[in-house]
């Protein structure tokens, strides 16, 4: 390298010197604070679940008159099995969210992180920071393909590092499956569990309203 070319190269690297620390600085700081923003929102969707006040199912509307001490405790076994049931379906389409919410959290650390290597390395070669040359070879053979890459330039080496970073987040797909499977019913409609009738305060009726027969 030559005195002017030397020169000429100290020069552009003084004049790009403030472009490449904004650049540093400011990728940095947005890469921080959107990834905190990300997880706060992603904490508080996780903390979000579904609940089921107990006092819903205490709070049971009175069985009609005619029905029997039997019928009566039948339908409301059927009540409650309801409200576990919904319960039941509502967190588990939550915690899918709070997969998918994770899955795209984490496609975009990766894609941000490899983004902003790029551009960092970009600016890296845009301010020639080499004290080197950059040589590529490629072998070709009948079994397969070889690329070597012998480089003193950061920038380069963060550009590809980058590159292949977004891509490999841009291929890679997250599986995510939700299978709903009744709980608290089968197939006709009754609840094949224990159900928690003790926070129902359901006493027998009086026992003229179950003698049906008596005129």
């Amino acid at each position: 390298m030559t005195t002017s070319t030397s020169k000429f190269v100290q020069e552009w690297q003084r004049y790009l010197r403030p472009l490449m620390v904004s650049m540093l600085a400011g990728l940095t700081i947005f890469f921080f604070a959107a990834t905190l923003l990300q997880l706060v929102n992603l904490n508080s969707q996780i903390a979000a679940t579904p609940r089921l006040d107990p006092a819903s199912l205490a709070a049971m509307p009175s069985c009609p008159q005619p029905l029997s001490y039997d019928d009566c405790r039948s339908e409301q076994r059927l009540r409650v099995a309801v409200l576990l049931e919904a319960n039941l379906i509502e967190r588990r389409h939550h915690e899918a969210s709070v997969q998918l919410m994770a899955s795209i959290w984490s496609r975009y650390l990766g894609f941000s992180t490899g983004m902003i290597l790029s551009l960092v390395g970009a600016a890296f070669i845009l301010g020639m920071l080499s004290d080197g040359g950059t040589n590529i070879d490629m072998h070709d053979s009948a079994k397969a393909a070889r690329v070597s890459l012998a480089t003193s330039s950061p920038g380069l080496v963060m550009v590809i590092a980058g590159v292949a970073l977004m891509v490999v987040n841009i291929t890679t797909l997250h599986t995510l499956s939700v299978v709903d499977a009744p709980i608290y019913f089968t197939g006709d409609g009754r609840s094949p569990l224990p159900l928690p009738l003790d926070l129902l305060d359901l006493a027998p009726p009086a026992p003229e309203s179950l003698d049906r027969s008596t005129p």
